[in-house]
Formats: structure tokens, C-alpha cells, sequence
């Protein structure tokens, strides 16, 4: 059996649906083999940003409707099952790009209209301001 092609995990933020802007976006995968097709994983979110994969997960930042606080990271299994928040809507106003540490498990985000950087646990747990 041959290995196991690698696989690209990618957000579009859905912005080129003008019917619903707001709630368009998604969580797609690509593998790279030859010929291969991109596929979605999760639909329907407000505005996805930050990505970061660790084992068997997916993460991904949610900014959420503009003007409104209620950004949140959700995450998945790799094929697109499983979707849980893991920061709840408007714990944070607009999170955007996501690292996750290995060592520690910790969840590194940005938020743009609160202007802090956040961690917390993979499973949202000990949310708090880096700084």
C-alpha cells in the first residue's frame, strides 16, 4: 500500500458569497496528490482566520460578525467531524491567527479589536491574555 499523501488544511474566509458574506466562510482540506480536489470540511462560518493543525485535530480562529463581539476558535477532526467550540462566542471580540505550542498544548490567538494575544489549553480551558 503506498504512503499516505500529505495534506494541506486551509480556511476560506468566504467573502466572494455576497448573498451571505457573514457566513460563508470554511475549513477545506487539499491533499496533494496528483489530480486531487479541495474539499470542505466545515461550512457556514463567520469569517474563519487563524489555522493551526495538532494530532487528530483542526483549529481555527472565528471572528465572528463585524462590529459584534463574537469571535470564538472552534476545532474538528481531520476529516471534518467532531466540530466543537473550544472558545465560546464573545469570550473574545475578533480572534485571528492561531499557533498552537506542542510542548505545552497551549492555543496562542490574536484579537484584533481587543488588541491582546490569548491562551488557553487545546480544550479552551485557562483562557487568558498572554500580555
Amino acid at each position: 500500500m503506498p504512503p499516505p499523501q500529505p495534506t494541506l488544511f486551509f480556511l476560506d474566509v468566504g467573502l466572494d458569497n455576497m448573498k451571505n458574506p457573514y457566513r460563508s466562510g470554511r475549513v477545506m482540506s487539499l491533499s496533494l496528490s496528483p489530480g486531487a480536489s479541495p474539499q470542505t470540511l466545515v461550512e457556514n462560518e463567520r469569517l474563519p482566520d487563524g489555522i493551526d493543525v495538532f494530532d487528530d485535530r483542526i483549529y481555527w480562529t472565528v471572528m465572528g460578525t463585524p462590529k459584534q463581539n463574537d469571535g470564538c476558535v472552534r476545532s474538528c477532526k481531520l476529516d471534518g467531524t467532531d466540530v466543537e467550540t473550544i472558545v465560546p462566542n464573545g469570550a473574545v471580540h475578533t480572534p485571528k491567527q492561531l499557533v498552537i505550542e506542542p510542548g505545552t498544548r497551549k492555543l496562542y490567538f490574536c484579537d484584533r479589536e481587543g488588541m491582546r494575544i490569548w491562551r488557553c489549553g487545546i480544550d479552551g480551558e485557562c483562557l487568558k491574555p498572554s500580555f
